[in-house]
């Protein structure tokens, strides 16, 4: 059962937290928690129910698709393997928002239906599922931890982030520890080829 609002939160913490709970489900500052929150988070990756696949209906005589899936997915990267990846989730009817530096690498995306992000921070803070697929290394660390842009701080409480970007395992052990502390799930799933110096996405 997942917990809910406890009388035995600090009525002052509360207080100052401003909206530590919100329709019952409990918002976490960064390092901020209790055995209350712990356990509601605890418990919904525990019972996280898989992404809806989507399926074939017919309408005016022609076989379209639909999907049920509600949650968002956000997608950080689009580059060739970054493109053709996020092409496959809109046109499998996820509600698919993108962001790349070059916003003109989205516009057949968004013709297909996706969203565009205006920055990478908004997206990550909204996205229940965040798809990280930039090409280097140095590109994924400034990106997560970049003083004026990095998302780190950004990335929804309870949210699952796959990183297609070359790894580092140092970085990602770090990337863990944190996302842990955001009650967050890491799933390393780079895609490149090869041991090249760069860790060049191929």
């Amino acid at each position: 059962m997942m917990a809910t609002k406890s009388s035995t939160v600090d009525q002052a913490v509360e207080d100052d937290m401003d909206g530590y709970w919100e329709d019952n489900v409990p918002v976490i500052p960064r390092g901020v928690q209790n055995e209350d929150t712990k356990n509601y988070w605890d418990d919904l990756m525990e019972n996280r129910e898989p992404l809806k696949l989507p399926y074939w209906v017919e309408e005016d005589g022609a076989q379209v698709i639909k999907n049920d899936e509600k949650r968002k997915i956000g997608w950080i990267g689009l580059g060739k393997t970054g493109h053709q990846l996020a092409t496959l989730l809109v046109r499998a009817g996820y509600d698919v928002t993108v962001f790349d530096k070059d916003k003109s690498k989205a516009d057949d995306l968004v013709k297909y239906g996706a969203k565009l992000a205006q920055t990478s921070n908004d997206l990550a803070s909204q996205s229940d599922y965040l798809f990280l697929c930039v090409g280097h290394i140095k590109n994924l660390v400034n990106l997560m931890e970049n003083s004026e842009y990095g998302i780190y701080d950004d990335i929804k409480v309870g949210g699952i982030v796959i990183n297609h970007s070359p790894r580092d395992p140092e970085f990602e052990h770090d990337e863990k520890v944190y996302l842990n502390s955001k009650h967050s799930t890491l799933l390393d799933a780079p895609i490149h080829i090869g041991d090249n110096e760069d860790h060049q996405m191929k």
